[in-house]
């Protein structure tokens, strides 16, 4: 018979097997992951810029943008041969809240396409470095083109009908004597504007020109009598803003909360209540951001490693968030 002493040891052997066993099953059982709770929709005060603690900072930003944009001018880009200039212009426009883009004859958004077309030369002339640019403008229009109205045209013809169907007093750029400088005097802009910019080389068409209320051009002061289409554009679009400052937000507010019903859902996460969303979005929206750009530590996250250590490489450092 076993002493006292060793049933003792036996019994407390025993109940340490059983709770190492309690443990490891525990250890290996799933643990059941805490339900996300959703975010507090209720608008608040403006946080810190840096700040991406706001539960709603994706909706201000959309609702940044939609009080910055403008119905007030349509860009009519006519007849652009070249996909860059094309691309270049409608990431432009978008930057710039100009929200109604019109397209006359416009180059395929298709990379494949675009780049398809250039093979009847030797393959061997076709650089790589070439296609992928492309490819990345192709993808940068794209994105830009998701928060555009475009409206698309045949013809000339077709688009001078709906301008003036639409009330659109129509200024075309043009390089003859017959334009008139648009210099950045203050002036007020016409209620509903529309701006012409014709194709590469060869500018505005006749039927442009003819049904034009105004020609305009911009002044330089170089040997170069002209500029990159895109360039033009770009200059072109930032001066009707400086020389009129209530161009940009002019926008009412039924296409506002259009553009709202549109966009604040695309923002949503598995935090937000999409009830709570559409109901914000009806109702005027939530408080915008005052500043749109990105937090350091967000554009931080757009270099690539690969870029980071050629930077790294040639002594360039990082300015990001200093």
């Amino acid at each position: 018979m076993s002493t006292a002493r060793e049933r003792g040891w036996l019994a407390l052997g025993a109940a340490g097997a059983a709770v190492a066993a309690a443990l490891l099953l525990r250890r290996a059982s799933p643990q059941r992951q805490p339900r996300p709770q959703q975010a507090q929709l209720q608008p608040g005060t403006e946080l810190d810029p840096e700040s991406t603690d706001d539960p709603l900072r994706r909706f201000r930003k959309v609702e940044a943008v939609i009080r910055r944009r403008t119905n007030r001018v349509i860009l009519v880009i006519e007849r652009c041969n070249e996909s860059h200039n094309y691309s270049a212009v409608l990431r432009t426009a978008e930057a710039l809240g100009y929200h109604h883009v019109w397209l006359v004859a416009p180059p395929s958004l298709d990379a494949e396409t675009v780049i398809g077309k250039r093979q009847p030369r030797k393959k061997e002339n076709v650089w790589k470095v070439d296609e992928e640019e492309l490819r990345g403008h192709m993808a940068f229009a794209k994105r830009a083109s998701k928060w555009l109205a475009l409206r698309f045209f045949t013809s000339s013809e077709e688009c001078v009908k709906a301008l003036r169907k639409d009330g659109r007093e129509v200024w075309v750029t043009d390089l003859s004597q017959a334009a008139v400088c648009f210099t950045n005097a203050k002036v007020r802009l016409p209620e509903r504007l529309a701006v012409v910019i014709g194709t590469e080389s060869t500018g505005a068409s006749p039927t442009m020109l003819n049904a034009a209320d105004k020609r305009i051009y911009l002044p330089l002061h170089g040997f170069a009598d002209s500029l990159n289409l895109s360039v033009a554009a770009a200059l072109l679009l930032q001066r009707l803003q400086d020389v009129d400052d209530s161009v940009s937000g002019d926008m009412s507010e039924a296409e506002r909360t259009k553009l709202r019903k549109e966009w604040y859902p695309l923002m949503l996460r598995p935090t937000h209540d999409p009830r709570e969303i559409a109901r914000l979005a009806a109702s005027g929206g939530v408080p915008p951001l005052g500043d749109l750009r990105r937090t350091s530590s967000q554009r931080a996250g757009w270099l690539s490693p690969k870029v980071v250590k050629m930077n790294a490489a040639s002594g360039q450092a990082n300015g990001i968030g200093s």
